[in-house]
């Protein structure tokens, strides 16, 4: 979306906006001293790990760009679409959560989830060591559970701290026919956000 002519428009800013809304200023108007010889533009990034801001609209009709079926589109970073699942914004209070369903019973050994860790910031400009470094938008706890051969949901792994990008998880065989990843809690962010959820035998 491209506005050449703001005169009586006033945007509004929402702080952690979703996965593919980056706001980008114009440079020639900005007269910054920016140069970027790939664009008229620049992002307006975020210097802290933290999900960008943007422009706060709403589109009709509803778009579908964060729905499951996103998880398993076989790609783990944005392109020209998100490829990310979001759930609703929400405190938590009950859990957000994925299932995963075969037509016949599969064997797995192997889970691993790509997170959203929050690609749209920008680098300090000097190396610094920061132990405390909290991706907002990274789950922190969840369980993986999966259906016994009598329709029950089994806990498999209960996972609480988590501050990685990446979860890799491995067990002894499993015999299944679904398995759900039920969300508890971010690292702040007050929705959940999965772009891959893979299993392995």
């Amino acid at each position: 979306m491209e506005f050449t002519d703001n005169d009586g428009v006033e945007f509004y800013f929402r702080q952690n906006s979703p996965v593919g809304l980056l706001f980008h200023e114009s440079i020639k108007a900005n007269k910054s001293g920016i140069i970027n010889p790939y664009s008229e533009y620049y992002p307006f990034t975020s210097s802290d790990f933290e999900s960008a801001n943007s422009v706060f609209f709403e589109v009709y009709p509803h778009q579908s760009v964060y729905s499951a079926s996103n998880v398993q589109n076989g790609k783990t970073r944005p392109d020209s679409l998100p490829n990310l699942w979001i759930s609703d914004e929400t405190d938590f209070q009950y859990p957000e959560y994925l299932e995963f369903h075969w037509e016949k019973e599969v064997e797995i050994s192997s889970i691993e989830i790509v997170w959203d860790s929050a690609l749209e910031f920008l680098f300090p400009k000097q190396p610094t060591i920061d132990y405390s470094i909290n991706i907002p938008s990274i789950v922190s706890d969840y369980k993986i559970y999966y259906m016994n051969n009598v329709g029950n949901w089994v806990e498999l792994l209960a996972v609480s701290g988590n501050k990685l990008g990446f979860s890799s998880h491995s067990f002894q065989d499993i015999r299944t026919r679904a398995i759900e990843l039920e969300i508890q809690k971010t690292n702040g962010l007050p929705r959940a956000q999965v772009y891959e959820v893979r299993a392995y035998s």
